[in-house]
């Protein structure tokens, strides 16, 4: 939304203003912690998710929801263990997390 332009000649600048104050406040009531770990796992959103200055979550964040997840799912520690060394590896996009195209179907 942010990078919309404003034309005059064809735009409400009230409507749009309004929009954007709409599209906003629906974002950031959907924008739960699973919401954000769930784009951080779309490889063309990982970065996405953790650089944005405003509303970026931290990589502590992330690795504190997956720890989250793997209690409520009753992972022992073994498991857990992987799934911190493969999130570990997905976040620094070593192999074999490494790569993303825009189409999702090619990569």
């Amino acid at each position: 939304m942010s990078q919309l332009a404003f034309d005059p000649n064809e735009h409400d600048l009230g409507f749009q203003l309004h929009a954007k104050s709409v599209f906003n406040r629906r974002f950031h009531g959907i924008n739960t912690k699973i919401h954000s770990f769930a784009l951080f796992l779309h490889p063309m959103c990982r970065e996405l998710t953790t650089i944005q200055v405003a509303n970026g979550r931290s990589f502590k964040f992330m690795f504190r929801v997956t720890m989250g997840i793997a209690k409520r799912w009753k992972w022992d520690k073994l498991k857990a263990k992987k799934l911190a060394n493969n999130l570990q590896a997905y976040h620094q996009s070593v192999a074999p997390f490494a790569g993303a195209q825009g189409d999702g179907l090619l990569w």
